[in-house]
Parts: C-alpha cells; structure tokens; sequence
C-alpha cells in the first residue's frame, strides 16, 4: 500500500495566494518572516521556493522596488510603446449542413502608442530639474538684464536656495520699561 502524504495547507497555484505573499515581501517581509506567516518551517519554505517557480517568482516581483516598475512604465510611455489586445467576438456562420451557428473569432492586433509628451516631460523634469523646470527658467530668464547679465539677488536665491540664512534679523518687541 502508498503512503500517503498529507495535503499541503496552502493552493500555491492560486492567484490571491501568490498577490499575498508577494504583498509581504513587497512589505519588506524576509523569507523566514513569510514562512511564519504562512505557518511553515522556514526550511520548507526554501524547499517550495525551489519546486515552484510561481512562489520564488511572487517573492521576486515583490521586492522589486515599485519605484523602477513605475519608472520603466513611465518611460515607456515617454518614448512610445507596442500594446497588443485580443478581441473575441461571435459570429453567425453556416455550417456544413447549411444551418446557422455560433463561431468565436479571435483577433489579435498590435497598436503602436506613440511617444506621450505629458510623460515626457514629467520623466525630464524628475530626471533633470534643473534644466526642464519651466518654472525656475522663466524666472532666470526675467531676471536676465537688457544687457544680458543676471542680477546678483536673483543668481544668490538661486544658488542658496535650500541653505540655511545666518543673517535673518530678530525683532525685538520692547515695552519701553
């Protein structure tokens, strides 16, 4: 007679199964903490990350920092990508016999985005401000004389800006007495 085993505590096919754990691991949770939580000996959990490629591929998507997933999809979206959609519908067709009859068809397309200049130009102004912020260069360049030198107050509260003034005044209130 097989012995056997008993059944796993936990679906590790299942979708929300595998949004959770990499939920925890996006949380900065370590493999032990998440064998844990999960009711598992850590050394079962190193197992299972061995056999399922679903699980070790949760735990790594998961801590992979989400700045550079919205990063890399803002860039994409700077430059232009390729989206591909599949349409389903039903058609009516006779068949061999002459007799209507429902046919699904499957249409795939490919649909190239073009470059977003909204996207664009949020990537520029996070990657270089100080050459793409509209704002601080309008204000340069009106503070820029006829003769086409800037004036010193302007190139002082740009180049301070951000640092600590030593020479702020205090006002005293004084009752007289």
């Amino acid at each position: 007679m097989a012995k056997k085993g008993r059944d796993p505590k936990h679906d590790y096919n299942d979708a929300m199964f595998l949004l959770k754990v990499e939920g925890w691991a996006r949380d900065g949770y370590d493999d032990c903490q998440i064998a844990e939580m999960l009711d598992l000996t850590a050394n079962y959990f190193s197992e299972l990350k061995g056999k399922l490629t679903v699980l070790s591929v949760a735990l790594k998507k998961g801590r992979q920092p989400l700045e550079v997933l919205v990063e890399n999809s803002l860039f994409k979206r700077a430059t232009g990508l390729k989206v591909k959609t599949t349409v389903r519908k039903w058609v009516v067709m006779p068949n061999e016999d002459g007799e209507d009859q429902n046919v699904e068809v499957v249409q795939e397309t490919e649909t190239e985005l073009p470059p977003d200049t909204g996207a664009a130009m949020a990537w520029l102004k996070h990657k270089k401000p100080e050459m793409w912020n509209i704002a601080t260069k309008m204000q340069m360049e009106q503070d820029i004389n006829m003769n086409g030198s800037i004036s010193i107050d302007s190139w002082l509260d740009a180049n301070n800006e951000g640092e600590d003034s030593d020479d702020t005044e205090i006002e005293e209130d004084f009752d007289g007495e």
